[in-house]
Order: structure tokens, then C-alpha cells, then sequence
């Protein structure tokens, strides 16, 4: 759980708290140091601590913290702080006159705690308009890597079309020549068989002609 120790206090002094299990740290004794100068100074503010972010916000006269890892940035445990001070407010009337509380009416908050937390890890761009953003850009950018994988595959395939396509011409320029290889030898062959058909015509005319022309000479007196 990226948010790790929560708590409320009032003047300084801890109301309730609440720590993520399995959460190793003196998150406690590190906290009451910055009470006191928290309590002093309307507001939000930030201290960084061995990585650790101990995220304040005092208002109406309780000091609101909330410590996370210093990767998970600021923008969520700022939402957190505003979300609890509004739980607080609305569970002990904050901010009416006259409204006063002590740490055994504030302990069951503990549980209001605890809540937040695990929503906060949950839905973290329900507590931050930044992690929202995110999410979306995040949203947009696998959108944007599945057309671009779908733009690569439909490469692929076009490449593949063009290849096939090149190699349909090539088997189309060679037919084309075989056909043309082809249809000269058959002309040619028709042509040889013309000729010799005419050759033979011409022989045999020649050779009744020839043959008349014996018959003729014979038949002459002498």
C-alpha cells in the first residue's frame, strides 16, 4: 500500500492513527516531532524524510497526516488529506462552535483511516485529478500501442500482398514469353508445312508437266 501511516491530532497531540499492515517504522515518534510544527500553521505542507513523505494539512484546529512512499508523489496523499478532513468534519461536527473532542471520541476514526487508505490504493484517480490524468494518458497510450501494433501487422500483410503481387507479374511476364515462344514455333511449323506442301504441289506439277511433255516428243513422226 503506497500510503503507510495516517493520523489526527489536535494541538499537537495524536488522536488516532492508523498504519498499513506489515509497515515497518517509527512513523509514531518521527509524526509527534511535527505535530507541534504543524499545529502552528494553517495550511498543507510537505517534509521528506529517508524517502518518506509526511504530508501535513492543519485546519480548524487539527493537524491531518498522512506518510507515503516519496515515489508515489503528492498529488494522491493531498487528495487523502482533503478526504479525511471531510470525513473528520462531518463525523465530528469541525469548525461549529463550540465543538470540542477528545482522543477517546476521535480514536474510532482509526477505522475511517483505515478506509481511506485501501480506497486510496484502489481507485488512487478518485483522490487526485493528476492521477486521473494519468490514468488517462496511460488509457491513450496503450490505445495508441495497439493501433500501432495493428498498423505494423497490417504492414506486414500489405508487405506480403506485395510480394505476392510482384510475383504474380513475374509468372506473368514468363508465361507471357513462353506464350510468345510459343506461338512463333507454331507459326514457324505452320509455315515449314506450308512450304513443303507447296514444294510438293510444285514437284508434282513439275513432273506431270515433264511427263505430258515426254508423252508429246514421242508421239511426233519422225
Amino acid at each position: 500500500m503506497p500510503l503507510l501511516f495516517a493520523s489526527v491530532a489536535r494541538g499537537g497531540s495524536p488522536q488516532c492513527s492508523f498504519a498499513a499492515t506489515g509497515v515497518e517504522g517509527n512513523f509514531d515518534s518521527v509524526a509527534s516531532e511535527f505535530n507541534e510544527k504543524a499545529s502552528k500553521n494553517e495550511g498543507k505542507f510537505t517534509y521528506v524524510v529517508d524517502g518518506h513523505t509526511f504530508n501535513f494539512l492543519t485546519k480548524d484546529g487539527y493537524t491531518f497526516l498522512v506518510v507515503a512512499d516519496g515515489a508515489y508523489g503528492r498529488a494522491i496523499p493531498s487528495g487523502f488529506l482533503d478526504r479525511c478532513y471531510q470525513a473528520f468534519a462531518e463525523t465530528y461536527a469541525v469548525g461549529d462552535e463550540g465543538c470540542t473532542t477528545t482522543a477517546a471520541m476521535v480514536r474510532p476514526f482509526s477505522k475511517q483511516l483505515k478506509a481511506l487508505m485501501e480506497a486510496a490504493a484502489r481507485n488512487p484517480a478518485e483522490f487526485s485529478k493528476l492521477a486521473g490524468v494519468q490514468e488517462q494518458i496511460a488509457e491513450v497510450r496503450g490505445g495508441m500501442a495497439d493501433n500501432i501494433d495493428r498498423m505494423i501487422q497490417r504492414g506486414e500483410q500489405l508487405e506480403l500482398l506485395t510480394e505476392r503481387a510482384d510475383d504474380l507479374i513475374t509468372e506473368s511476364q514468363l508465361f507471357h514469353r513462353k506464350a510468345r515462344l510459343l506461338r512463333w514455333r507454331v507459326t514457324w511449323a505452320d509455315a515449314r508445312s506450308k512450304v513443303a506442301i507447296v514444294g510438293l504441289v510444285v514437284l508434282v506439277l513439275c513432273l506431270v508437266i515433264l511427263g505430258l511433255c515426254l508423252g508429246v516428243v514421242e508421239c511426233m513422226p519422225q
